[in-house]
C-alpha cells in the first residue's frame, strides 16, 4: 500500500519524517506503488545548510594561500659571450715611429712570451740615426783638429813667455844701467867716455897751469918793460932799443902762446861738452830703449796671455767636443739599438691575439706614431662571461650570486663561478628592442679550451621568493602587463 503525502499530511507529521515508507522485501504494495504513481501529490523536499561545501572551498582557499608563500628557487637565465678580463688584456704599442710591413701572426692565434708578432719599418729612426752619424763625425773630425792645436798653442805660449823672459832681462840690464849712471860703477861707455872727460878735464887743468905761469911769465917782462920805459925816462939814459924790443916780443909771445893755450883749453872743453853730450845722448837712448823695452815687455806679456788663452780655450773646446762626442755616441748607440729593438715586435705575454683580421690589415702599412695601438693580446687562464641579463630581472641579481655556464661546444662541462661585477648602465641587445644589464663573472680557462668570443648559456641564481611572486613575475614578463600600467 502506497501512501501519498500532500501538503496538509506533511503539516500533520511534525517529526520531519521522511515521506518515504519502508517495504518489506517480497510486499506487493511496494510493487503497486512504484507502478502507479500519484497523479495529483506534489512531493517537496527541503534542503540543508551547504557547509560542507563552504568548508571544502576554504580549504581549497587556505591551501592554496599556504602554497603560494612557499619559497621557490628563483634565477635569471640568459645568454652571455666569453671576453678576456680586463687585466689580462695587453695592447701592443709601437715604441717607434714607423710602419707594419709584415704581420707574423692571425687573429685568434696562440703567443708566447717573446714570439714576433710583427716587422716595423722605421724611416723616421733612419732619418735621425743618419743625421747623429753625421753630426758625430763633424763632432769628431772638429774635436781632432782641436787635439791637435794643443801642442802648437803650448809651443806658443812657450815661445811667448819666453819672448816675455827676454825682454824682461834686458830691461833690467837697461834699468840697472840707467840707475849706475850716476853711481862709480857706469855702463862702460859711459864709463870711457868719463874716463876720457877726466882725462881732458886733467889736461885742461895742465894747460890752464901753463896759462897761469904764462900770464906770470907776462906780468913779470910787463914789469921789465915798464921799468924799462920809467929808467929811461927818468935818467935821461938811453937803454939798448934792442933790449926793449926783445921784451916787447917776449911779451907778445907770451901773449900769444897763452892765446894758444887758451884756444886748446877751449877746444878741449868743446871735447867734454861734446863727451858729455854724448853721455847725455846715451843715457836718453838708454830712458828710449827702456821706454821701448817697457812698451814691448807689455806687448809680450799680452802676447803670452793670448797665447795662454788659446791653449785654455783650446783645451776646454777639447773637453767639449770630447763631451759632445761621447753623448753623440751614446745617443747614437741608444738610437741603434732601439732600432734594433724595434725592428721586430714581440709579445709581453702569453695568451691570444684577440685583434681582428680588419684591424690588422688597417695597421698595416701605413704609418703609425709612437704609442699607437697595432694590437691587443689577452691571457685566457683567466675569462669574464659577460651576461646580457634582461632588464626585468635586474632587481633580482646581486653580486656574489652563483652563475652556472653551460657551453655549446659539446664535451664542455658546465662551470660554475659567481657574479663579480653589475654594469651601472643599461644597454640595447643585438636587437635595439630591448635594455638589458650586463653581468660579468671570471672563471678558470687553465687548458685554455674556451676562447674568447664564444657564446655560451648563463644561469644566475636569485634569492628565493614566494610561488606567488614567482607566477607574478612570469606573467608579467609574457604579457609584458606593465607596459599598458
Amino acid at each position: 500500500m502506497t501512501t501519498n503525502l500532500t501538503p496538509k499530511t506533511q503539516a500533520a507529521n511534525p517529526s520531519n519524517s521522511s515521506p518515504l515508507k519502508l517495504v518489506k522485501p517480497g510486499s506487493n504494495s511496494a510493487v503497486k506503488a512504484t507502478d502507479k504513481p500519484p497523479e495529483t501529490a506534489i512531493v517537496t523536499e527541503k534542503k540543508s545548510f551547504p557547509y560542507r561545501g563552504i568548508l571544502i572551498a576554504g580549504g581549497i582557499l587556505i591551501s592554496l594561500g599556504v602554497i603560494s608563500q612557499i619559497p621557490v628557487s628563483n634565477s635569471v637565465r640568459s645568454s652571455g659571450t666569453l671576453e678576456p678580463t680586463r687585466n689580462s688584456r695587453q695592447l701592443i704599442y709601437m715604441k717607434v715611429p714607423g710602419s707594419i710591413t709584415e704581420f707574423q701572426i692571425e687573429p685568434g692565434e696562440i703567443v708566447k712570451t717573446g714570439d714576433i708578432l710583427a716587422l716595423v719599418s722605421t724611416p723616421d729612426l733612419d732619418k735621425e740615426i743618419d743625421e747623429k752619424q753625421v753630426q758625430l763625425q763633424e763632432k769628431h773630425s772638429a774635436l781632432e783638429n782641436a787635439k791637435e792645436q794643443i801642442p802648437i798653442r803650448e809651443n806658443q805660449v812657450e815661445q811667448a813667455e819666453l819672448a816675455v823672459e827676454s825682454v824682461r832681462n834686458r830691461l833690467t840690464s837697461i834699468q840697472d844701467e840707467v840707475e849706475t849712471f850716476s853711481s862709480v860703477n857706469p855702463p862702460p861707455e859711459v864709463k870711457k867716455l868719463a874716463q876720457e872727460i877726466a882725462a881732458i878735464d886733467k889736461k885742461i887743468a895742465g894747460i890752464r897751469s901753463e896759462v897761469e905761469s904764462l900770464e906770470k911769465r907776462v906780468e913779470v917782462v910787463g914789469e921789465d918793460i915798464s921799468n924799462y920805459e920809467d929808467a929811461s925816462n927818468e935818467a935821461g939814459h938811453h937803454l939798448s932799443k934792442k933790449h926793449f924790443h926783445d921784451l916787447l916780443d917776449k911779451q907778445e909771445s907770451f901773449r900769444g902762446e897763452i892765446e894758444r893755450k887758451l884756444a886748446e883749453v877751449e877746444e878741449l872743453e868743446a871735447q867734454i861738452s861734446a863727451k858729455k853730450a854724448e853721455i847725455e845722448t846715451f843715457e836718453k837712448t838708454q830712458q828710449e830703449k827702456l821706454a821701448t823695452l817697457t812698451d814691448e815687455l807689455g806687448e809680450k806679456q799680452a802676447a803670452a796671455e793670448t797665447a795662454r788663452n788659446q791653449l785654455s780655450a783650446t783645451q776646454e773646446e777639447v773637453i767639449h767636443l770630447q763631451k759632445v762626442v761621447d753623448t753623440l755616441t751614446i745617443n747614437l748607440n741608444k738610437l741603434e739599438t732601439k732600432r734594433n729593438e724595434n725592428k721586430i715586435l714581440r709579445a709581453n705575454q702569453a695568451g691570444i691575439v684577440i685583434s681582428s683580421n680588419e684591424e690588422l690589415v688597417k695597421n698595416k702599412g701605413r704609418k703609425m706614431q709612437e704609442n699607437e695601438v697595432v694590437m691587443d693580446i689577452a691571457d685566457i687562464e683567466t675569462l669574464q662571461v659577460v651576461i646580457n641579463a634582461p632588464q626585468a630581472d635586474s632587481d633580482i641579481i646581486q653580486m656574489g650570486a652563483k652563475v652556472t655556464v653551460r657551453f655549446k661546444e659539446p664535451g664542455l662541462e658546465p662551470i660554475i663561478t659567481e657574479v663579480e661585477k653589475i654594469d651601472q648602465e643599461m644597454i640595447a641587445d643585438q636587437s635595439g628592442q630591448k635594455r638589458v644589464l650586463r653581468v660579468r663573472a671570471k672563471m678558470e680557462n687553465p687548458g685554455e679550451e674556451l676562447r674568447p668570443g664564444a657564446e655560451v648559456h648563463a644561469k644566475i641564481n636569485a634569492p628565493k621568493i614566494p610561488l606567488y611572486q614567482k607566477i607574478q613575475r612570469e606573467l608579467l614578463k609574457v604579457l609584458n602587463i606593465r607596459k599598458y600600467r
